[in-house]
């Protein structure tokens, strides 16, 4: 049995695409150090950990897009996921595994969820550590609310957020839930601040909580960025006619629509109003200071720093789109296609 797992929960819109595709583009190297970043549960993001832990009758996205749709479909996932985790631990010489998947804090709420995660953990390993980092509550739903759009959504950003959405960033109340399970000496709260990162930069930050050493690992690219706010609301009038899922598949007619929208970005960030941000802030605030006194020592007061994506004159959100830009937008993705189908078929040089 391995000495030690890491368990990575995230939180979701916390770099964690990054984190996971800097471990699985350099396991040789982790596992040169007695480090194991499995493939079995995902090649890069761990998703079937979420599938396997939720509750039998649940039907969410990750479970779909994993063509998991009935009960005895979760029952063969979990089977699947226990035997091929260990023949691949059984063939490797590491002292500690890391798992990493972000929908674990955002997706997992009953207590059969959470004993599910920790049985197999336990499986694995003779202890496990939870490692999570909290953002800002503003900037949370800001980069929340650009996901919910690439990922097919139609709906305008707005506050007061729903009960679902407020539990996944009441944080003292999210981590209770791990530390009654893992116990508090085992979770590692870690702020989603530049300013906390060892070397201000969040993957040696996250090697440094784990105590690997990133010397000679290879770098990744920038991931995931962010649409600007005209791109933003042009995708979301968009998939209200070419939506990304449809009869429980993703839909083929989308294509690269969001590569070329972030190509073609030249506007400003999506900005969330200062009277807006300012009422997310006072929602979360008892809730932000039991968590700077219970993981921090209360020496954050308030927790985080002020936060990015906030207008000080817009008093309504700045994802608007006039028809000027509407049809920039619209020209771009019709060239990008068009040269794509061009090179394809030989007809596009360089130079043209």
């Amino acid at each position: 049995m391995i000495e030690q797992c890491w368990l990575h929960i995230g939180l979701e819109h916390t770099g964690t695409t990054s984190i996971q595709s800097f471990l699985a583009k350099n396991r040789a190297n982790l596992l040169a150090q007695g480090y194991f970043y499995p493939k079995s549960p995902g090649e890069t993001n761990h998703t079937d950990l979420a599938s396997f832990c939720l509750d039998n009758a649940k039907t969410n996205d990750i479970r779909i897009l994993r063509g998991i749709d009935r009960p005895e479909a979760v029952l063969a996932l979990r089977a699947e996921l226990r035997a091929n985790l260990k023949q691949e631990i059984s063939g490797s010489s590491a002292s500690t595994i890391i798992f990493s998947n972000e929908h674990l804090s955002s997706r997992l709420n009953t207590p059969a969820e959470f004993q599910r995660i920790k049985r197999l953990c336990g499986s694995v390993a003779r202890e496990t550590k939870v490692i999570v980092y909290l953002r800002n509550q503003v900037d949370y739903l800001a980069s929340r609310y650009n996901i919910m759009v690439k990922s097919g959504g139609t709906n305008e950003f707005s506050f007061p957020v729903t009960p679902g959405v407020a539990r996944l960033i009441e944080y003292s109340g999210l981590l209770a839930k791990w530390c009654d399970k893992f116990g508090r000496e085992n979770v590692i709260v870690r702020r989603f601040e530049p300013d906390d990162f060892y070397g201000g930069d969040l993957l040696l930050d996250f090697a440094a909580q784990i105590g690997f050493d990133t010397t000679g690992f290879q770098t990744i690219p920038r991931l995931n960025e962010s649409l600007d706010a005209a791109s933003i609301a042009f995708l979301r009038e968009f998939n209200k006619h070419v939506p990304r899922i449809v009869d429980g598949r993703l839909n083929p007619l989308r294509g690269p629509v969001i590569s070329a929208l972030q190509s073609g970005r030249s506007g400003e960030r999506f900005l969330i109003p200062k009277a807006t941000a300012a009422e997310i802030d006072e929602q979360f605030r008892t809730s932000n200071e039991k968590v700077s006194a219970d993981f921090f020592g209360s020496r954050f007061d308030p927790l985080f720093g002020p936060a990015r994506s906030v207008s000080p004159a817009n008093t309504v959100p700045n994802d608007t789109i006039d028809s000027v830009d509407a049809i920039r937008i619209a020209a771009h993705l019709w060239t990008e296609q068009q040269r794509k189908l061009g090179k394809r078929r030989g007809e596009f040089t360089e130079a043209e």
